[in-house]
C-alpha cells in the first residue's frame, strides 16, 4: 500500500505530509533541471541569493525578509557560504553586525537563479491552469485565514462541535 492511499481517508488532515511531499519532489525536479542547465545556485537556497543581491543583511534580517525561521536562514547561508556563493562581512557601524554579502561567483549566481525563477513562475502559471487552482494564490489565502484565527483555535472549535454532535453512551 502507497503512502497517499493509506492515508487518504484522513484528508485532508495530513495537507502538511502532502505539501512537504509536493514541495521536496518540485525542489528534487527543478534541482534537475537546474543542473542540466547549468544552473550552480542551491535550489532551496534561491531566494536567499536573490535577496543578497539586492544588498548584504544578516542572518535575522534575511529569516524576516523570507518569512522563515532564523534557523532556517542559517541553513540556507551555510549552503551559500559553502558553495562559495556568500561570505561573511564586516559592518563598519557596527563591530558586532556581520552581514552575509554575495562574492563575485555568487552575483554570477543570483542572475542564474532570477532566469531560473522566471522560468518557474512561467511553469506554475501553466500548472495552476492545467489543474484549475492558482495555488500560490490559495495558500495566501489560507495564511491570511490563519492569521484571522490560528490553526488551534480551529481544531478547538473542531472538537467542541465534534462533542456537541456525537450522541453520549
Amino acid at each position: 500500500m502507497d503512502q497517499e492511499s493509506g492515508l487518504s481517508a484522513f484528508a485532508p488532515a495530513f495537507l502538511g505530509l502532502a505539501s512537504n511531499l509536493l514541495v521536496d519532489r518540485i525542489v528534487v525536479e527543478g534541482a534537475t533541471y537546474a543542473r542540466r542547465t547549468g544552473v550552480s545556485a542551491p535550489v532551496r537556497a534561491m531566494s536567499s541569493l536573490m535577496l543578497l543581491d539586492q544588498g548584504a543583511m544578516t542572518v535575522t534580517e534575511l529569516a524576516a525578509a523570507l518569512g522563515m525561521t532564523h534557523a532556517g536562514a542559517i541553513k540556507a547561508s551555510r549552503q551559500l557560504i559553502d558553495a562559495g556563493l556568500v561570505e561573511r562581512m564586516a559592518d563598519p557601524g557596527d563591530r558586532r553586525r556581520k552581514p552575509l554579502g554575495l562574492t563575485r561567483e555568487g552575483r554570477k549566481s543570483a542572475a542564474e537563479a532570477r532566469r531560473f525563477i522566471e522560468l518557474a513562475r512561467h511553469a506554475y502559471v501553466a500548472l495552476f491552469e492545467e489543474i484549475g487552482v492558482d495555488l500560490y494564490s490559495a495558500i495566501q489565502a489560507m495564511n491570511a485565514a490563519l492569521d484571522r484565527q490560528g490553526f488551534d483555535q480551529r481544531l478547538a472549535e473542531a472538537a467542541a462541535q465534534i462533542a456537541r454532535t456525537t450522541p453520549q453512551a
